[in-house]
């Protein structure tokens, strides 16, 4: 075999293998993060100039990853016997399956009482 003929196959090998597209970016997160953000808007409990931005994307061993939010502007009314709830920091889970690829499944607020934890299903484009 020839040594062009080698670096075809690695090239193959690598394009076959998708070895650049497996990873989250922050940016692909941003966008999975923003449209979880809008159905949550939509049901009326958060601020519709509610904003967030993802500080970073960390990926585990075992397909998953984690995004660190700063939310902005971001009231959740609990109901008419609590005070809204203001979100700061949160996090993002997102899972990576072998024919779907990275699907976001929840959306932390970081607040424990009325606005905790969001699940969602949203696949990451």
């Amino acid at each position: 075999m020839g040594s062009r003929h080698i670096i075809l196959a690695v090239v193959a090998i690598g394009l076959l293998s998708g070895c650049n597209s497996s990873h989250l970016t922050q940016s692909q997160a941003q966008t999975s993060i923003d449209e979880a953000l809008n159905q949550i808007k939509a049901k009326g409990s958060l601020s519709t100039d509610a904003a967030v931005r993802v500080l970073g994307v960390t990926e585990g061993n075992d397909n998953t990853a984690v995004a660190d939010l700063n939310f902005t502007e971001a009231s959740y009314s609990c109901g008419d016997f609590m005070p809204p709830e203001q979100w700061g920091n949160g996090k993002a889970g997102f899972k990576k399956y072998n024919d779907k690829g990275w699907v976001l499944t929840e959306l932390s607020s970081g607040q424990i009482l009325c606005s905790g934890v969001f699940n969602v299903n949203i696949p990451v484009r």
